[in-house]
């Protein structure tokens, strides 16, 4: 088993992503199901996630991955879609919920 430092550098993981943030809260003693079924809808359907989901492993391949607050802001293209959501207008951004769900 890899230890979280290496494993970051051998899979070029910044600090900053969902990764970092479970496993702080793994260490605090909290659980992170990464698996559970969420009770909320999603924003996107499938198509518009794929998309989604293909542009982040993108720009991971080109070693720039997202950080977590940046992943929160490309959401927001729900917005330009005109896909019904409840993201935060004001921010900009979506939720946490929005990373559990997708």
């Amino acid at each position: 088993m890899l230890s979280f430092q290496k494993a970051s550098e051998k899979y070029v993981v910044s600090k900053n992503t969902i990764l970092y943030c479970n496993i702080k809260i793994i260490k605090q003693g909290g659980e992170v199901n990464l698996y559970s079924k969420s009770k909320h809808k999603k924003t996107f359907d499938e198509f518009h996630e794929l998309l989604l989901k293909e542009y982040v492993a993108n720009l991971s391949n080109k070693c720039m991955s997202l950080t977590k607050k940046e992943f929160l802001e490309l959401a927001i293209l729900a917005e330009s879609l005109k896909i019904n959501h409840r993201f935060n207008k004001e921010k900009k951004r979506s939720g946490n919920t929005f990373i559990i769900t997708f």
